[in-house]
């Protein structure tokens, strides 16, 4: 807390106030609502639009969106309540969970941000099996079979999750009387962890859990996901950027309507793929500083917050919040690369907030008409005959009546 960590005495809690008052207050608060709004549409884009990315693929993007919302909404709102106003908010949990607030909130937290990077994770196997063979992965990857994945891969962040939490957290401190409810006491506030040692019973090993949760979320949920990332993204660019020289040149080689049947059979494809390799890109450049800080200033080391970076607790109470705020930022700018990347998703955002002209899209579903219409002769005359059939019976009566005048050969 910001009180504990920069008293008011303190030389350098100006540092802290002007990092709240210039760039925490109001850049959560506009940041999350504006992401969370965001997500929300471009999920609604993915129900209603089933053809905006190949079957499995979409379902990977539903996901990701799906748990950038819940991210935003609850985990990162939450960290902006704790800064802003500690007290109240720890009380309200208090008030509605009791003593297992901690418990709860925390497993809330890790729980949003595990299934977050391995759902990342999984869709970059799945965009470089799709790269390197898209025939054979799109067979074996059905809708179904991809659900089942995504919902595993959540039930096993969940569980993990919950799982240490529960063994870590002793929640019995708060019974100590009633004194805790009053409103300037400290002690519902608190979390704090269990002593490692009671766990193994009998035997007299010392386990510092603080240090035993932090490996775990450094190695199994971040370091990784984080190496995964790194590889599928450079093997993914470098298989595309391959794959568009040999397009080129096919292009150049063809006439014009196989240029647009290359074109428009790869151009989704590589649409989820650059949206892939820039979302990967975003994490793994902010999300990392954050473990690098912990393990450099003393939290993964220590096991507390030691201050060993800066040899001073509020200026590394500022970092820590500076860098908590990246391990969200790629959360904030998924939607902007969704709308970047996608010309449907523009097309179909735009619909939703009613900004196209009707005029304007009928002039456009006229013109594809007439386009597809004019590539197939044999379908645009079934079409005329079946749009005007008493102009296409005096037509043929004209014919077969030339012929009948027409002289025979002696």
């Amino acid at each position: 807390m910001l009180h504990l960590a920069c008293p008011q005495n303190d030389s350098s809690r100006y540092i802290a106030d002007g990092f709240i008052s210039y760039f925490f207050s109001w850049y959560i608060v506009l940041a999350n609502l504006t992401a969370t709004v965001f997500s929300g549409l471009c999920f609604f884009v993915l129900i209603k639009h089933p053809r905006v990315f190949a079957s499995s693929t979409r379902a990977w993007f539903m996901a990701i969106t799906v748990s950038d919302f819940f991210t935003l909404l609850l985990a990162a709102n939450d960290m902006y309540a704790e800064v802003m106003f500690p007290m109240s908010y720890h009380r309200l949990l208090f008030n509605v969970f009791g003593r297992y607030n901690c418990m709860v909130r925390l497993s809330l937290i890790l729980s949003l941000g595990w299934s977050s990077n391995l759902l990342q994770t999984g869709l970059s196997l799945e965009r470089l099996a799709s790269v390197i063979a898209p025939l054979r992965t799109r067979a074996l990857t059905t809708g179904r079979l991809t659900r089942f994945t995504i919902l595993g891969i959540i039930i096993f962040s969940c569980g993990i999750a919950i799982g240490v939490n529960i063994l870590s957290y002793d929640p019995k401190y708060m019974e100590s009387g009633e004194t805790q409810k009053e409103p300037g006491n400290e002690m519902p506030l608190a979390c704090d962890r269990v002593n490692g040692s009671t766990l193994l019973g009998e035997m007299n090993v010392n386990l510092d859990l603080t240090k035993i949760v932090y490996h775990i979320d450094l190695i199994m949920f971040r370091a990784i996901p984080f190496g995964t990332m790194l590889i599928s993204s450079a093997i993914i660019a470098s298989l595309i950027r391959c794959q568009r020289k040999r397009r080129t040149k096919l292009i150049g080689a063809n006439s014009v309507l196989q240029q647009r049947q290359l074109y428009s059979g790869s151009n989704r494809e590589s649409q989820a793929s650059l949206l892939l390799l820039t979302m990967n890109l975003t994490t793994l450049i902010t999300n990392p500083l954050f473990l690098i800080f912990e393990l450099i200033d003393g939290e993964g080391s220590e096991g507390r917050t030691s201050g060993k970076l800066t040899g001073n607790i509020c200026v590394t109470w500022v970092l820590r919040q500076m860098f908590n705020c990246l391990l969200y930022f790629n959360n904030q700018t998924n939607w902007i690369f969704y709308i970047a990347f996608g010309a449907r998703f523009r097309h179909h955002i735009v619909t939703l907030f009613r900004c196209g002209h009707s005029g304007s899209i009928h002039e456009r579903q006229t013109k594809r008409s007439h386009t597809i219409t004019t590539r197939n002769t044999t379908y645009h005359s079934i079409k005329g005959v079946s749009r005007d059939a008493a102009v296409y019976g005096e037509r043929t009566e004209r014919v077969r009546h030339l012929q009948f005048q027409q002289p025979t050969p002696d």
